[in-house]
């Protein structure tokens, strides 16, 4: 069996499901296996079919089992699709605790309240991050706790989703034989593995190229302010390749991870590449450019989208860190620069997962951001979210403690 310190990450996407298997020694998260699996039962990021889903979950970590040497029976696993949005919330309550001093249970009080939003009836709340605080006329304070006052006010992000793809994810899980510890947002689990401190603190927009959806959160003074997903990715990339060359799909994921780069300029006019034809057809033999050309628009569409999201909260100038690529489409050559002409003055760099040791060729692989981000959520003390699990413990009235990890995550 596994060790009581293990972790297992499971990451469901579109395109494949990975399962990560780690240990924690000495506050060093050392990975021991990964396993793969064709992401059967899963369309633009939740499980439309749970039978196959939770074969396929069952495959990677088997897989992962193998190759760490243990069994494992519960994971910490990734929610997302397009389903997901963000929302600003605000709570405000008056200090009722002797002498006026913000003790944790009032800044508890005031998360309650930013907490307490109209939701639509097959909505649930998936994650709260507090922004900044005010105490009286004092804003833009991150800590309160200590401090004394009459009114204490909180700003915060509210992540929600809708309530059967969560369901649904879970019982795949589940007929997989595996308990579910916690679920975790998708681009929140990434941006742990990809994102700097000094990122999260400058302003940094993280861009997570999935298969079928871009998810985009935006960090700005250490604090979540925007989550968006967008309903286009690397496999529409692919498409786009699989028409443009008349050729398969499989032959055009084959196509583009071999050869493609995004920004078509920076291709020579004279360089070629062999492509397979359909049927009995020999391979053809094209200018690499002409590939360049047809996934050039499809990368600039998705970029411009991410524009739309920075313009919509006007935070372009303060995101001085620029934008953090991750996921399977930002592997794709050419793909930081395609970002950089349509953000104009914003840098950008693909992010791939650090903090571990231990099969280092994981950190190679913008693919595997969420699983190692999961990973490291879990192996560190510090709570960062209440999961679904924990929000629906609350719903059914247990409320005691729930909110308790938060003050590790922002007092400390």
């Amino acid at each position: 069996m596994a060790k009581n310190d293990s972790i297992c990450a499971l990451d469901v996407g579109t395109s494949s499901v990975k399962a990560l298997i780690s240990e924690m020694h000495d506050g060093e998260v050392t990975v021991l296996g990964v396993g793969r699996a064709v992401s059967n039962g899963v369309r633009k990021g939740t499980v439309v079919n749970i039978d196959a889903a939770a074969a396929a979950i069952a495959s990677a970590v088997e897989k992962a089992e193998i190759m760490a040497g243990g069994d494992v029976s519960r994971v910490v696993t990734s929610l997302g699709g397009d389903h997901l949005s963000g929302i600003n919330s605000k709570g405000v309550i008056g200090v009722t605790a002797r002498n006026r001093e913000i003790t944790p249970f009032e800044v508890e009080r005031v998360l309650e309240s930013a907490r307490s939003i109209r939701l639509p009836s097959d909505c649930e709340i998936i994650h709260l991050f507090p922004q900044e605080y005010a105490v009286d006329d004092h804003d833009e304070v991150r800590n309160p706790v200590g401090m004394t006052g009459a009114r204490l006010e909180a700003e915060a992000h509210i992540i929600t989703g809708m309530i059967t793809n969560s369901d649904n994810l879970m019982r795949a899980i589940r007929k997989a034989g595996i308990e579910v510890d916690d679920v975790i947002a998708s681009p929140y689990a990434a941006s742990y593995a990809v994102l700097t401190p000094d990122e999260r603190e400058l302003g940094v927009a993280l861009i997570d190229i999935g298969a079928a959806t871009t998810s985009v959160m935006f960090f700005i003074e250490g604090a979540v302010t925007h989550t968006a997903v967008l309903p286009i990715g690397a496999q529409h990339v692919t498409s786009d390749i699989s028409m443009g060359l008349r050729i398969s799909h499989t032959a055009a994921e084959e196509v583009k991870m071999s050869y493609g780069f995004a920004m078509s300029e920076m291709v020579s006019d004279t360089e070629a590449i062999e492509v397979p034809s359909t049927g009995d057809r020999p391979p053809r033999t094209i200018p690499k450019k002409t590939l360049s050309q047809i996934i050039e628009p499809r990368m600039e569409e998705i970029f411009r989208l991410v524009l739309k999201e920075i313009e919509k909260v006007q935070c372009k100038e303060v995101l001085s860190a620029g934008a953090v690529l991750t996921g399977g489409g930002a592997m794709l050559g050419g793909a930081t620069d395609v970002a950089e002409a349509v953000f104009g003055t914003m840098p950008a760099r693909v992010g791939y997962p650090t903090g571990f040791s231990g099969m280092l060729d994981i950190g190679r692989d913008a693919t595997c951001a969420v699983a190692v981000g999961l990973t490291l959520m879990k192996s560190s003390e510090q709570n960062p979210a209440p999961g679904i699990r924990k929000v629906r413990e609350r719903k059914e009235g247990n409320t005691g403690g729930k909110l308790s990890g938060w003050f590790k995550e922002f007092f400390s």
